[in-house]
């Protein structure tokens, strides 16, 4: 439209030098209001028909390294271990094979106990009249106390005693009472045995080869002296 008025403006110059002409500009059509446009929609509003097709990728195709890509990893195939040769293999010709393995030893058995020795027998002293004589080679004598006879049969008996280099001799003391007090019959035990060892040394028996056993009242409740040589357990004793 401008450039129209600047067309009229040039042709109304040569009249406007004759006479004076009115100009009188065209009347402006106003605008017609059409229906507004729509918005532009977001980037992320388009048509999906629109976008372009994504270029077909290759699985095998190494993708293009960018500017800070790492660089690529390179995974080196191991050889395989070499296997080990047989023992066959490892024989040297000439050589005899290896003798087979030897079977463990048996088992250790604790030999048998050898049988306990047989205890000595004390040797045979000749026993002396009077006193009762014990099979395990021991005299015995009842009664509270000793009597003269007694006393020489014990003479006899502690010199045979003597004659064996070696050995001790026991005399163990019993008595029936009294019951109700064991330090009194203790007492009275020990002095009949003092008295069998005071007769034993008449005969020339050492004094340190004599052990006295006082023992007091005992269950049996009886007056004796056992007079045991060297050698024998009072066990075998008859009670």
């Amino acid at each position: 439209m401008i450039r129209a008025l600047a067309l009229l403006l040039l042709f109304a110059l040569p009249a406007a030098a004759q006479g004076t002409i009115e100009f009188q500009p065209e009347p402006m059509e106003p605008a017609v209001e059409g229906p507004a446009a729509p918005p532009e929609a977001p980037p992320s509003a388009i048509p999906l028909e629109f976008l372009p097709e994504p270029l077909p990728v290759s699985l095998n195709a190494p993708a293009a390294p960018g500017p800070h890509a790492p660089a690529p990893i390179r995974l080196t195939q191991l050889p395989d271990p070499v296997a080990q040769p047989a023992a066959a293999e490892l024989a040297i010709p000439g050589l005899p094979p290896e003798p087979p393995a030897a079977p463990p030893p048996p088992p250790e058995f604790s030999p048998r106990p050898a049988p306990a020795p047989s205890r000595a027998r004390p040797p045979q002293i000749p026993l002396p009249d009077g006193p009762e004589a014990l099979p395990n080679g021991g005299l015995r004598i009842r009664g509270t106390a000793l009597d003269d006879a007694t006393r020489v049969a014990l003479a006899d008996y502690g010199r045979r005693l003597a004659a064996l280099e070696r050995g001790r001799v026991t005399v163990f003391a019993e008595v029936s009472g009294p019951a109700e007090d064991a330090h009194l019959a203790r007492r009275l035990s020990l002095a009949r045995a003092q008295a069998a060892k005071a007769a034993l040394m008449e005969g020339g028996l050492d004094a340190t080869r004599i052990d006295l056993r006082p023992l007091g009242r005992t269950a049996a409740g009886m007056d004796r002296l056992d007079v045991l040589p060297p050698g024998v357990d009072r066990s075998d004793s008859p009670r």
